[in-house]
This record gives structure tokens, C-alpha cells and sequence, in this order.
């Protein structure tokens, strides 16, 4: 804690804000930056209040008392340090966020909050202003080679989390790029699309999606494997060899159809043919 009484000395202070007919000329921050010194007393407004609720109201769990007292000892780089340590976009945070700390601050029930955002907010921006912020790459990469055979919803994802996580995964798309989600010209019941989306362009959302993390999609399909040794090797019908050291195989399932003319006179037209009944028996229930 700053200072002990500093939130029965200092009232809250908030950013001034540039006027209306001025900021719509321009994308410009709309803010205006407190002085140092009234950050200073903001920051010295946290109590010593024993239980910090501010972190449990904060969904990342920040440590919200610790970086408002290097704030209030002038200690910068320090608060940034704290405050990075749970936080890896306080630019944004510190701009977008609700603030349910605040709504969590114990002195939030006699006195308004401290104005625990507009600290975050400053604590980077003067991170960015004397450079310490820079970027971190990994001191060791994991040397991990993924491949990924097939290119449904499952492939694509296992695509990106082996990505995200600096494995170069290899994806070979198969006979059918997009898995059979591609043949599906509404899909209502996955989640994250409220509006519907077609199947084809939800897989290309999802490719894009991978390709953003630098995943390395290739035309094409597996036709021939070896997991007998520790390095698994697989083999594209043109005959290339691939090693990895792990192999996802995620080539779905294919639809049964009957094979009778009218329905694949209904299935191109988009209407009366179903090949998930997880998705679509309820609408056949007691039929």
C-alpha cells in the first residue's frame, strides 16, 4: 500500500476527454492523461484492506494492489513488471475492459473505487514511452514436428493449438479440403456464429484462422504411414516423404448415403437429405 491514508486524502480522479466535434475528425486517443502526480495519489487511493477482492473481480487475476504501489513509489518499470506478469495486453485492458475490479474494490462501498483501469492504462503506456517493452521470443523452441492428416473442424483446430504452440505443423487437406462440413449449406449449431453459417465458409474461417499462426496447409492426402519408430513418416500419393514426431490423424467420417438418384437430386439442392443425425434426428423424431 502507498500511502495509509491516501484514500481518505485524495477523491478519484478521471482521464479528461477531448471534445466531441473535435475527436470525430480523427482516430486519435480521445483521452486526456493525467499528470504524473495525480497518478501518483490515484494509485496511493488503494487500501490496505487485507482481503484485495479487486482480484478475484479481475477474470485474469491481476495484482492489483502490488503495481498501485510501485506506481506510488515511482517505481515504473517495476509496476509494469507486476502488472505483465498476469496481464499480456494491458494496452487493450486497460481500455476495453469493464473493469469488474472496480466493481470488486472494498473501498468501492463507501467511496468510489480506485481507478484501478486508468492505472493499467498508464503503467504500459509508459512501458511503450521508455522502451521496455520489447519482444520476448522463447530461448529454446520446443524442435517439435507436428503433422495433421485432414482438414475437417477437428484437423483445422489441432492445426492451430500445435501452432500456437511453435510445433510447425504440417497439414496435408485430403480428398476433401474442408472435411465434409464443406457439403453443409447452413450449419446453425456451432457456437460462435449466432447469425448461421454456411459450412464452407466456416472452414475457411477456420483455415485462415491456422494460416494466422503460421501453420503450413498443403493440398493433398496421406496414403501411406510407418509409426513403427520414434520418428513417424508418412507418405503423400505422389510419393514424398514427411516426418514428424507426432502424427494427428483427424480424417473424420464419411457420409453413407443411399446412393439413389433423388437423393442426390435433394442433396445438391440442398434440401430433405441428412447425413448427421446428431445434428439433424430431432427434426425426424417419430417419423
Amino acid at each position: 500500500m502507498g500511502k495509509l491514508k491516501g484514500f481518505i486524502e485524495f477523491e478519484r480522479t478521471e482521464e479528461g476527454l477531448v471534445p466531441v466535434k473535435k475527436r470525430v475528425k480523427n482516430y486519435n486517443e480521445f483521452t486526456l492523461k493525467p499528470s504524473d502526480k495525480k497518478l501518483k495519489e490515484q494509485s496511493g487511493r488503494c487500501m490496505d484492506c487485507g482481503v484485495p477482492f479487486c482480484h478475484s473481480g479481475c477474470p485474469l487475476g491481476n495484482l492489483i494492489p502490488d503495481f498501485n504501489d510501485a506506481v506510488y513509489n515511482n517505481e515504473w518499470e517495476k509496476a509494469l513488471y507486476i502488472l505483465h506478469s498476469t496481464n499480456n495486453f494491458p494496452e487493450f485492458t486497460g481500455r476495453l475492459c469493464p473493469a469488474p475490479c472496480e466493481a470488486a474494490c472494498v473501498l468501492g462501498i463507501i467511496n468510489p473505487p480506485v481507478s484501478i483501469e486508468m492505472i493499467e492504462k498508464y503503467i504500459v503506456e509508459r512501458g511503450f514511452e521508455e522502451g521496455w517493452i520489447k519482444a520476448n521470443p522463447p530461448l529454446n523452441r520446443t524442435g517439435k514436428k507436428v503433422a495433421v492428416v485432414g482438414s475437417g473442424p477437428a484437423g483445422y483446430t489441432a492445426a492451430i493449438y500445435a501452432a500456437r504452440a511453435d510445433m510447425k505443423p504440417i497439414m496435408y487437406q485430403g480428398m476433401q479440403p474442408g472435411g465434409q462440413l464443406t457439403t453443409t449449406n447452413e450449419v446453425e449449431n456451432f457456437p460462435g456464429y449466432p447469425d448461421g453459417i454456411t459450412g464452407p465458409a466456416m472452414m475457411l474461417e477456420l483455415e485462415a484462422q491456422a494460416k494466422r499462426f503460421e501453420a503450413d496447409i498443403r493440398f493433398g492426402f496421406i496414403d501411406k504411414v510407418d509409426f513403427t519408430g520414434p520418428i513417424h513418416k508418412c507418405w503423400t500419393e505422389s510419393g514424398k516423404e514427411i516426418h514428424a514426431d507426432t502424427v494427428i490423424i483427424s480424417t473424420g467420417a464419411s457420409a453413407k448415403y443411399l446412393g439413389l438418384p433423388s437423393e442426390q437430386k435433394f442433396l445438391e439442392s440442398g434440401g430433405g437429405v441428412s447425413a448427421c443425425a446428431v445434428c439433424d434426428g430431432f427434426f425426424y423424431r417419430g417419423q
